[in-house]
């Protein structure tokens, strides 16, 4: 086979990648375009595993719409099922969900450019839609601010272990920035490092026999705004509309 063959065969093989991943995405995007299952999806992270009768015991919710969104969610593969004691069914999330719905850049930028704007397209889909989950997410920030106000105003003392933990482990941590040209490379090129060392974490963690903990009660979202852009497509939607 010539080289320029499994070049070929390498591009192709690397496109249906892609796309599978993309493909994926859109799926998941669209089977948690429900509260109830963002929901579910959440608590099963936090807890590492449920069983459907403490899922409705935390969601609110009766046994059969929690089956029913259970087994939308298993049908996309989102869930993994086993039998413990008592033969009791308990339910987590798949380890590699989030990995499975990242693009490969480089494998991007070696396809054809009619290839690129087909992977891109449904990667616009999956973004509105992922933007939409984040949202619905990030709504349930607001009363959980409330309650934490509410412990402040009754703690009539913190000691320092306590202040450290509602730093740490309570208050919501973010980071925001506005940044110029030159400082967004530097910055995506730290985002980038920072991806390839939790790789590489992991991979260290699972080379010492560690088991993989599905139990994951935090979540960490990065995020770089294009707001010139952004602003500007609003500006012209804005004067289009009139």
């Amino acid at each position: 086979m010539t080289i320029e063959k499994d070049k070929e065969l390498s591009n192709s093989s690397s496109e249906r990648a892609d796309i599978n991943n993309m493909e994926f995405q859109l799926k998941v995007a669209e089977t948690l375009n429900d509260l109830t299952k963002i929901r579910i999806l959440l608590l099963l992270w936090a807890s590492g595993e449920l069983s459907i009768n403490e899922l409705c015991e935390k969601l609110g919710k009766t046994r059969p719409t929690v089956l029913k969104h259970l087994k939308e969610l298993k049908k996309t593969g989102l869930l993994k099922v086993q039998r413990k004691e008592k033969k009791m069914k308990m339910y987590s999330v798949i380890p590699n969900l989030l990995e499975l719905t990242r693009l490969d850049l480089e494998h991007l930028k070696s396809l054809p450019s009619a290839q690129v704007k087909r992977i891109l397209e449904k990667d616009l889909d999956s973004d509105k839609k992922t933007i939409q989950l984040i949202k619905k997410i990030l709504d349930d920030c607001i009363p959980y601010y409330q309650d934490l106000k509410k412990y402040l105003k009754e703690a009539h003392k913190l000691t320092p272990d306590e202040i450290e933990t509602f730093y740490k482990r309570k208050h919501i941590n973010y980071y925001v920035e506005v940044l110029d040209e030159e400082e967004y490379q530097e910055y995506f090129k730290f985002y980038e490092e920072l991806m390839e060392k939790m790789d590489d974490f992991r991979e260290k963690r699972k080379m010492q026999g560690k088991p993989n903990n599905n139990k994951k009660p935090f979540a960490s979202f990065h995020i770089i705004l294009p707001i010139k852009e952004i602003q500007e497509a609003r500006f012209n939607r804005m004067w289009k509309k009139e």
